[in-house]
C-alpha cells in the first residue's frame, strides 16, 4: 500500500477499530497515560492531557490523535472518543459506559461471583466535536 496523502477521521476510527479487534491488550497498552516529559510539550494547544493522581500531566494515544486533528473551539472536544467501561474476569461480561456499574461491583450476571474490572477501550469512534465529551479534556490542561 502506497503513503497515503490524506487520512480521514474515519480511517483513523476503522485502523484503530481494526487493530482493537485484533490485539485488544495491546491497544490497552497503548492507551495508558504517559507522563509529560517536557513542558515544551504541553503548549501545543490541540492535544488533549490528563492529569495523574499526582497532578502531573499525561498524554494518551487518544489525546495525541485529538491534537493531530484539532479540537472543537466552542467547547474543546477532540476528533476522536474511545468507549471503554467494565468487565468481568470471571464470565467475561462487559458493560459499556454504564453509570450504575463500577471497577469492584459484583457482575450482575446471573450465577457469576465475580468482582467488575476496569474494561475497554471496546470501540472507537469520530465525533464532530459536538456530541461526545472526552474524558482527558482540555479543562483537565495543566497550567
Amino acid at each position: 500500500m502506497p503513503i497515503k496523502q490524506t487520512i480521514t477521521q474515519q480511517d483513523v476510527v476503522t485502523f484503530l477499530n481494526r487493530v482493537l479487534e485484533s490485539d485488544p491488550e495491546a491497544m490497552r497498552e497503548l492507551l495508558k497515560p504517559v507522563l509529560v516529559r517536557d513542558a515544551d510539550l504541553l503548549q501545543i494547544d490541540t492535544i488533549q492531557f490528563g492529569l495523574d493522581k499526582d497532578k502531573l500531566p499525561t498524554i494518551t494515544l487518544l489525546g495525541l490523535l485529538n491534537g493531530l486533528f484539532g479540537i472543537n473551539e466552542e467547547n474543546k472536544w477532540g476528533a476522536f472518543v474511545s468507549f471503554s467501561g467494565t468487565e468481568c474476569p470471571e464470565c467475561g461480561s462487559l458493560y459499556i459506559e454504564t453509570e450504575s456499574l463500577g471497577v469492584g461491583d459484583n457482575c450482575p450476571s446471573q450465577g457469576c461471583d465475580g468482582k467488575l474490572i476496569f474494561g475497554g477501550p471496546f470501540h472507537f469512534e469520530a465525533v464532530d466535536g459536538q456530541a461526545v465529551p472526552l474524558c482527558n479534556s482540555a479543562e483537565s490542561r495543566p497550567a
